[in-house]
């Protein structure tokens, strides 16, 4: 799977730091009533980019229901995944995999702070970690080779921020060094090295597709405080040799773009802070093995299918039973935050108007959505099957808002042809980073806060 990140300024910093935050969730304003810093509603906005999202389609005239259906809709195809709007039962798991310093046949160097896992079509697994290597394990978890390591050099790494596998090559995305690095796969060797940055323009490159690349160019903005919102580009580009037949450049292909929208952002000026909007929904996109890209606005139950020249194809919704944001919600959010930071920011709270509530806590102002967003991130397998996270079936939502909560997650698992699997709610201290088939794999962290690297497969059987 190819997560999107944002990026606000060249400088690697706040480059890198924006980056990260995308690859595990992108977020962006929920349609409904949310009010700015300074009090003005923006609901007139979410209209405007609810009809943009949908691409001028009737959301109300799609009938969602409750069996596996396949129809045309004005040229697209839309798939109905037969799944409840909330499941009474869970598919149970199985750890299938755990690579772990020690383990036969791996890496004499212990994993340290991993960055993410990918895997491809042939069950080869790769982990970047701080050490600024690619490590390559087969199927079963025996580690096959290392690519690159830390430096400056040919084939070597500053700040890794992407792997994207294709075939038998990977290709290694290196943000500080601005450059990309193919390797060989099966031989390990080196095959090429080109820049990604030019002086104000940084080329951010998503997935290896069929005769060309996925990406977007990011441009130097000036400095700016505030909420904003910004939005991807995504396109198709290429890499061409130079009229002096000795360097190569990028060009951007003509044809067809993808719009993604990104997270509502406090920009904060140095000494201030800002509250951002809670629960809102998170985009993400990933790309299959046949280089099909699924695209998630996270406010509805709804994937975007594009083909390899972003040309739509496919929408895959199901039913979906919005979850709301409560007052009480907020009081417990708020209530959460305390405890864990007391000396930390003031919350901006409304004092009760009626004495006789003066006894509860304080409404606080913080911006929010209507409801739990209906998806989270979607990790896409190299055949097109789908995990798809579901925030609105969290345990508790405030633990979705929180970094002092560890909570399960819950995921919604499509075969390749899209239909209904079934739901599976996976154990805390586990964050899922790629799927294939019925397999999830991810970093689990132990009580003694030692990484490994973890799969799990899941059963058919419900419980």
């Amino acid at each position: 799977m190819i997560a999107a990140a944002p990026l606000r300024a060249l400088p690697f910093g706040t480059c890198l730091r924006s980056y990260l935050v995308m690859k595990h969730g992108l977020r962006y304003w929920q349609g409904g009533a949310l009010r700015h810093q300074n009090g003005v509603s923006i609901r007139l906005k979410s209209v405007i980019i609810g009809l943009i999202l949908v691409c001028g389609c009737d959301r109300n005239s799609i009938s969602v229901e409750s069996q596996y259906s396949v129809r045309d809709s004005a040229g697209v195809e839309l798939v109905v995944t037969g799944g409840p709007a909330r499941p009474s039962s869970f598919l149970s798991y199985h750890e299938r995999l755990r690579i772990t310093e020690g383990s036969e046949g791996t890496d004499p160097e212990p994993l340290f702070r991993v960055g993410f896992v990918r895997v491809d079509e042939y069950g080869r697994i790769y982990v970047v970690d701080a050490s600024n290597r690619i490590r390559v394990f087969d199927e079963g978890g025996r580690f096959v080779r290392a690519l690159g390591g830390p430096g400056e050099g040919p084939g070597e790494f500053r700040s890794i921020i992407e792997v994207l596998v294709r075939a038998d090559t990977v290709a290694v995305n290196d943000l500080q060094l601005g450059r990309v690095t193919r390797f060989s796969v099966v031989s390990g060797n080196m095959l090429d090295v080109q820049t990604t940055r030019s002086e104000n323009r940084l080329l951010l490159l998503y997935a290896l597709l069929p005769g060309g690349w996925l990406g977007r160019v990011h441009e130097r903005k000036p400095p700016r405080s505030g909420l904003a919102r910004d939005t991807m580009l995504l396109r198709r580009f290429r890499s061409t040799i130079a009229g002096n037949g000795s360097a190569k450049r990028w060009e951007a292909q003509e044809g067809r773009t993808v719009l993604v929208p990104t997270q509502w952002i406090h920009y904060m000026k140095s000494g201030s802070w800002k509250w951002g909007p809670l629960w809102t929904p998170v985009p993400s996109f990933g790309v299959d093995a046949a280089g099909n890209l699924y695209v998630s606005h996270g406010v509805h139950y709804e994937v975007q299918v594009y083909d390899p020249e972003l040309k739509p194809t496919k929408r895959i919704v199901s039913a979906h039973a919005p979850v709301p944001i409560t007052a009480d919600l907020i009081d417990r959010y708020a209530e959460a935050i305390r405890r864990q930071d007391p000396k930390g920011p003031a919350l901006p709270v409304e004092q009760p108007q009626d004495a006789s509530e003066s006894s509860k806590l304080s409404r606080t102002r913080i911006p929010h959505g209507e409801a739990i967003p209906a998806l989270g991130r979607v990790l896409v397998g190299p055949d097109g099957a789908l995990w798809i996270e579901r925030p609105d079936l969290a345990d508790d939502p405030v633990a979705l808002e929180s970094s002092g909560f560890d909570a399960r997650t819950y995921w919604d698992i499509l075969d390749p042809t899209h239909r209904y699997v079934g739901t599976v709610a996976l154990p805390s201290h586990f964050s899922g980073h790629a799927v294939k088939g019925l397999s999830v794999y991810g970093v689990g962290v132990d009580q003694d806060n030692v990484e490994s690297v973890v799969v799990y497969s899941v059963k058919l059987s419900q419980n």
